[in-house]
C-alpha cells in the first residue's frame, strides 16, 4: 500500500505525513529537498508500508479479566474518567515502512505514473514500462527512509526506475535480514469495541498542532484579452484581493472568514497604460504576503478581482467601462502555490486575464 503526496515547503511536509512525528532520521526526510532550489520542481513524498505479520490479544471475556483480583472501581478513580476511558492495545502489525522522497522537474502527472510503474513491476505485475518513466526517474533524486527493513537498507539512495523496484522488492517478505517493526496499533476498549486504529512510529509520542506557513501573492501580469478602445490602448483600475485561512478563521466562501489583504489597487483616475489585446507587467514587484497562514487539508483560499478601463479623466469616451470580476476560491488539495488566473469579464466582449503567483515559506 502507497500514498503520494506532493511537498510544498518543510512546513507541509508533516501535514502529508499526518503528525510532526519522532521518525528516525526525521531532519534527514527533509534535508533531502532542495526547497531553497529556485528551479521549478516537483516534489512528492511516497508513504509506503509493508505488513509482515500482526499480534492479536486474546480478548478477555469480561472487561473485569484485566484487573486482579480486589481491585475496585473505587481503585481506578484516580487513572480513568469521563474524559480518559480505560483502553488497551488490541493488536500490533508489524512490517516496514518507507518514506520515500522524489525530487524532478517532470510534472507531478508524470511522475505519479512513473512511480505507479515501478511500484507494479516491484510486486510482479506485467506491465509494458515506457521509456519516459524510466528516463524520468533516471533524472530524478531519490531517497529511502525506512522503518523496520534490513538495517543495511535505514536510509538510502535509489538509482533510477530500476532501483527503486529493486528496494520495493526487496524486504517485502518477513526475514532475519528484514525483521519487522510496530507499524501500526489498534485500540480497544474495555468491551472489546474498537477505538482507535493508526500507524505509528515505535510508538512515539504525536504531537499534532494546526501547521501555519507564511504565504506570499504576487501580481505577475494583467492581459487585455478583448474590448476595443478608441484610444487604442486600455487604461486600467481596479483591484487584486487575497483572502487567506488564519488560525480558527478558515475561508469558508470568497466573501467568508479568513483575512483580507490587497494585492493590488488603483483608484479612479489612476490606471495603468496596456496595449489592445497585449500584456502588463509591473516595472517592480507587486507582492503582499500574510503570516501564520492555516495550512493543510481542508483550507482553502480565495482570489478576488475587479477591473475597470478609465475613460472619464482621459479625452475618450466619456464613463468608465467595467471590465468585470472573478472570484477564485481554491482548496488546499487543488494546490496553492503556482500561478493562478482570474478571468475578469464585464458586458460586451469586455475580458482582462490577471495573473496571480502564490508562494509558500516556512
Amino acid at each position: 500500500e502507497y500514498r503520494i503526496h506532493e511537498i510544498y515547503s518543510a512546513s507541509q511536509l508533516s501535514v502529508a505525513l499526518g503528525a510532526s512525528v519522532d521518525w528516525p532520521g526525521g531532519n534527514e526526510i527533509a534535508a533531502s529537498f532542495d526547497f531553497a532550489s529556485e528551479t521549478k520542481k516537483t516534489r512528492v513524498v511516497v508513504d509506503f508500508t509493508q505488513a509482515y505479520y500482526t499480534a492479536d490479544v486474546n480478548t478477555p471475556s469480561r472487561p473485569s479479566d484485566f484487573f486482579a483480583r480486589g481491585v475496585t472501581v473505587d481503585d481506578l478513580d484516580d487513572f480513568v474518567g469521563e474524559g480518559n476511558p480505560p483502553v488497551y492495545v488490541q493488536s500490533i502489525t508489524y512490517g516496514r515502512r518507507v518514506i520515500f522522497t522524489v525530487e524532478t522537474t517532470a510534472a507531478r502527472d508524470e511522475l505519479e505514473a512513473a512511480l505507479s510503474a515501478a511500484y507494479q513491476g516491484a510486486v510482479g505485475v506485467n506491465v509494458d514500462v515506457a521509456v519516459a518513466h524510466k528516463d524520468l526517474l533516471e533524472e530524478a533524486k531519490i531517497h529511502a527512509f525506512v522503518l523496520g527493513g534490513s538495517a543495511s537498507d535505514a536510509t538510502a539512495v535509489i538509482d533510477g526506475f530500476d532501483g527503486l523496484s529493486a528496494y520495493i522488492h526487496r524486504g517485502g517478505d518477513y526475514s532475519k535480514e528484514s525483521p519487522g517493526a510496530p507499524i501500526a496499533y489498534k485500540l480497544a476498549y474495555l468491551d472489546n469495541a474498537v477505538t482507535t486504529m493508526s500507524f505509528t512510529t515505535e510508538y512515539a509520542e504525536r504531537e499534532c498542532t494546526t501547521n501555519r506557513a507564511r504565504l506570499s501573492a504576487e501580481l505577475v501580469e494583467l492581459d487585455h484579452v478583448s474590448g476595443g478602445d478608441v484610444g487604442g490602448n486600455i487604461e486600467l483600475y481596479g483591484y487584486v484581493t487575497v483572502r487567506a485561512p488564519m488560525g480558527g478563521d478558515p475561508v469558508t466562501a470568497c466573501d467568508q472568514g479568513g483575512q483580507v489583504v490587497a494585492l493590488w489597487e488603483l483608484q479612479q483616475g489612476q490606471w495603468v497604460d496596456v496595449e489592445e489585446y497585449g500584456s502588463w507587467e509591473p516595472s517592480s514587484p507587486v507582492t503582499v504576503s500574510l503570516e501564520d497562514v492555516a495550512v493543510g487539508p481542508g483550507e482553502r483560499l480565495c482570489l478576488e478581482t475587479h477591473i475597470w478601463d478609465n475613460d472619464s479623466d482621459t479625452l475618450e469616451l466619456n464613463g468608465d467601462d467595467d471590465f468585470g470580476a472573478d472570484a477564485l476560491l481554491v482548496s488546499w488539495d487543488e494546490g496553492w502555490p503556482g500561478t493562478h488566473v482570474l478571468q475578469a469579464r464585464g458586458g460586451g466582449d469586455r475580458a482582462v486575464d490577471v495573473y496571480v503567483r502564490l508562494d509558500l515559506h516556512d
